[in-house]
Parts: structure tokens; C-alpha cells; sequence
């Protein structure tokens, strides 16, 4: 995908380039060792994990509550790689290059990341959409956004670049709420808030292959 030349925008900051890869851990492998392993990874960021202990929290907002087919989410700085022993436990189901931006919420992390609730969504555009349009359409999104949800942080990510592994999304969004209260509570802030955020993502985001789920953030170790 080829970003247009106005990307950064707005009070939203730029941190450039990063890979992505999605990981399904195999049966009987250890979840904790194997992101343990990842989080010690120079280069790595963070390790995004599914929550599905807290999956059930989805249908609140009358989205699929069921388990997704991946387990991680890997977040690497730059050109950094996973070696192969560290992938040993996991299918590699999808990888990527993106540019991503915060849009609002200064430090990424959750205060406190066990009460906190964390929503990555994989967006894939309307049929049909170039690149540029559905770039500007997505940003622009942030604004509305900011209007209408009351999460405590939302950050953009464009994939510009699909590796080899799998179908990958046209961008990741991630949405932090400090707690399952806010999560239930202000997830849309007026009455009128979740048609408005309908009508604005009509115009760039696919429904039927858009998909998201909840997780927990797990920082890389410094």
C-alpha cells in the first residue's frame, strides 16, 4: 500500500516503520514461556495475547464473542526478525510492515493491564477503495473517534507491506479502556454515538471481513 504524502496529520504522532506477525500457538505448547521468549527479543515491542478469559466482554457491544484463530500478536521495531527457535511454538499465520501512529493517549500502555481491557481490530477495506482513499478515509476516522468512544487511547497502524504467510489486514486498530466498567460504560459517549461511528466507517471499512477481539498487552522486557 502506498501511503499518501500528508500522513501525519492533526495532534496524531508518527512512529514509523514496524512489523507485525500473527502467531497460533500449537497444542500442548506453553503460552508463557513462549511469549516470555518473544519478550525478551531485541527488537520486539510488545506481544499482544488473546484474552479469552474476557472474550465474553465482546457481546456487550454486540460483536462475536468467540475465541479468534490466533493466539499473538508480535509487534517488532523496524527490520527486526523472530528467529526460527523462538517460532518453533507458534504457526506463523500472517506478517506485515506498517506505519503506525498514536492517535490520542500519550503512553501506550495501560495503567494497570490487569483491569484495563485492550481491543485490537483487523481492518480490511470496502471493495473497491484505493489506496490513498481508504488511507484518508481510515485517519480521518480519528477525529470521529475522539467524538463519540471513550477509550483511554487509540492508535492507528496502515499496513503498507503483506508477507508471504497469509492474508493480511489493510490496518490495525487498538483501542485501550482503563477498566471493563469504561469498557461497558463508554465505549460510545451519547445517544447518537454509535451511528455516527457507523456512518463514518461505512465509507471505508468491510463489515464482513473486518474482525476483532480482545487481548492482553504485554510489553517487551527492557
Amino acid at each position: 500500500m502506498t501511503l499518501p504524502d500528508h500522513l501525519v496529520n492533526d495532534d496524531a504522532d508518527l512512529v514509523g516503520r514496524l512489523r507485525g506477525v500473527l502467531l497460533d500457538l500449537h497444542a500442548g505448547s506453553s503460552s508463557d514461556d513462549a511469549v516470555s521468549a518473544l519478550l525478551a527479543l531485541r527488537g520486539i515491542l510488545s506481544v499482544d495475547v488473546v484474552d479469552r478469559d474476557r472474550l465474553t466482554l465482546l457481546s456487550h457491544r454486540s460483536m462475536d464473542p468467540a475465541p479468534p484463530p490466533w493466539t499473538a500478536l508480535a509487534w517488532l521495531a523496524g527490520d527486526a526478525r523472530i528467529p526460527e527457535t523462538l517460532l518453533e511454538p507458534f504457526d506463523v499465520l500472517a506478517s506485515w510492515t506498517a506505519h503506525r501512529r498514536l492517535v490520542w493517549g500519550g503512553d501506550t500502555s495501560v495503567d494497570d493491564p490487569v483491569k484495563g481491557v485492550k481491543m485490537v481490530s483487523f481492518v480490511r477495506r470496502l471493495d473497491g477503495l484505493d489506496d490513498t482513499t481508504f488511507v484518508d478515509r481510515y485517519m480521518a476516522h480519528g477525529p470521529v473517534a475522539r467524538r463519540h468512544h471513550g477509550m483511554q487511547r487509540y492508535r492507528q497502524n496502515v499496513v503498507t507491506t503483506a508477507g508471504q504467510d497469509g492474508p493480511a489486514p489493510d490496518a490495525v486498530s487498538e483501542l485501550w479502556f482503563p477498566s471493563e466498567e469504561a469498557w461497558r460504560d463508554d465505549f460510545y459517549l451519547a445517544p447518537d454515538s454509535r451511528d455516527a461511528v457507523a456512518t463514518d466507517v461505512a465509507g471505508f471499512l468491510d463489515r464482513r471481513t473486518t474482525s476483532s477481539t480482545l487481548v492482553t498487552e504485554h510489553l517487551a522486557l527492557r
